[in-house]
């Protein structure tokens, strides 16, 4: 069982500021979306509020009482979200957060009574202390609490607070061990990444997690190695025409490092069933070339809380096929970043030809009415400088090197000049996935909406 609850990184800095204000506890009350998968369960905290001096009972530093009429439009708040109840407050002090015995009582006794409002959801509590967050949830008909593995924090940073025991990271990566040390080592050792795409820029950024050491891996893509991929796919060799490209990945991973968990899906990432598997992972990479998968990736960054780095590159020709320019480009989509919408990467009309069958599609190029097939140039070595920002950017945010620097934004490089800028491409307001007036953290209230649709970045919510 791997329970997790995520929260955006300006709600848990608002959160943490409200919960350790002053001295005695200040209590906040908030929403939390769920996440069903298989065993485990997730939290998104969707909407919170402090509570107001004037429902405390009573409060001092180590306890607090309170109105349960303040409780009832919390409960009617989360029903309409189709979520669940999550109590938040705060300990003072430089240790890792730890429940009470007193917040055992003061759970037990808040939840008792409203336990089963919402059927067979959880309700739950996240302790925040200067250190880090620790939660776990009430189920109905159970005494005791059920712990949650992890506490995300989730934006421009990603910070990840566990409650497994650090070990010692392995010899093979005690280079790196110099530069993140060994509790940086453990981050990218708990960490649980998908990749999606295993070709040009995907089988690199696989690679480079490979040896950098995640804990674990999930691959997905539907294509077979074709000849003219064997000169970008990094770990295909001869012989391997026609194999499925997550199998190349999962045997490079595992000449690498063998202990890595890799779980491989030969399908699309538009399916439901394949996306649905990515919800509770810790980092998405888009390694894809498709504007609808791209669209799909897009929502789940928002909706889920899962941090997706999105890559492109782009070699453009002239009418007579000259190469006329490089680019790549290295977009982190995450909340307080714009979402591909926002910053003009989606077109409706290619999500709308790509979701044409085959015989759809020709039908309309007889007819002058459809968009290029062609194939597009690539080399390898332009990929390659995408994918090591992307990985370079997902380190970054799981273990800053540099406290003071630039806020991340969209990585862009051009071949010829060699320029490598950051530019901030900021949200829409009102825009139905990235603002908080949209699908963030919206979770499983929302259906994903696999077929891809074509709505506009301020388009309301379905």
């Amino acid at each position: 069982m791997r329970n997790w609850l995520s929260v955006a990184a300006d709600d848990f800095a608002a959160l943490r500021s409200h919960c350790l204000a002053g001295p005695d506890e200040d209590v906040a009350f908030a929403v939390a979306s769920l996440v069903r998968e298989a065993a485990d369960t997730g939290l998104l905290i969707r909407d919170w509020a402090p509570v107001p001096p004037e429902h405390y009972i009573e409060r001092s530093p180590s306890h607090f009482s309170i109105d349960s009429t303040h409780v009832v439009p919390w409960l009617k708040r989360a029903e309409e979200l189709d979520g669940t109840l999550v109590l938040v407050h705060g300990h003072r002090g430089t240790f890792a957060p730890e429940f009470s015995e007193a917040d055992l009582r003061g759970e037990r006794r808040l939840f008792s009574g409203a336990l089963g409002y919402f059927g067979d959801r959880p309700m739950a509590a996240l302790l925040i202390n200067p250190e880090g967050a620790a939660a776990r949830l009430w189920w109905p008909g159970v005494r005791g609490p059920d712990p949650i593995q992890r506490v995300k924090v989730v934006g421009e940073r990603l910070q990840i607070f566990s409650r497994s025991s650090t070990e010692e990271a392995s010899e093979r990566h005690a280079r790196q061990v110099l530069v993140i040390g060994s509790a940086g080592q453990h981050r990218v050792r708990s960490l649980k990444v998908a990749v999606v795409g295993a070709g040009g820029t995907g089988s690199l950024v696989i690679q480079l997690l490979a040896h950098l050491g995640v804990g674990s891996l999930l691959i997905v893509d539907p294509d077979r190695l074709e000849t003219t991929n064997r000169s970008r796919v990094v770990g295909s060799g001869a012989g391997d025409e026609g194999q499925p490209k997550v199998n190349i990945a999962r045997r490079m991973v595992a000449g690498t490092d063998p202990e890595i968990e890799v779980e491989v899906v030969d399908g699309d990432i538009r399916d439901c069933a394949v996306a649905m598997r990515l919800r509770g992972t810790d980092v998405i990479f888009g390694c894809t070339d498709s504007h609808s998968s791209r669209a799909l990736l897009n929502r789940l960054a928002f909706q889920y809380l899962v941090p997706v780095i999105d890559l492109g590159v782009a070699v453009s020709q002239t009418a007579t096929g000259a190469i006329s320019g490089v680019a790549a480009e290295v977009r982190p989509l995450a909340p307080g970043a714009a979402c591909l919408w926002c910053q003009g990467r989606l077109r409706t009309e290619r999500i709308e030809w790509e979701s044409l069958t085959e015989a759809e599609r020709g039908a309309r190029v007889r007819f002058n009415y459809g968009l290029s097939e062609i194939a597009e140039p690539s080399v390898i070595t332009f990929n390659a400088i995408a994918a090591a920002h992307a990985v370079t950017l997902l380190q970054d945010a799981l273990n800053p090197l540099i406290a003071q620097r630039e806020a991340t934004g969209v990585l862009v490089w051009r071949g010829g000049t060699g320029e490598a800028r950051v530019e901030q491409r900021p949200p829409k307001p009102g825009c139905m996935f990235c603002s908080t007036r949209g699908l963030r953290a919206a979770g499983d209230s929302s259906a994903l909406n696999c077929q891809p649709a074509v709505p506009g970045p301020t388009a309301r919510p379905a």
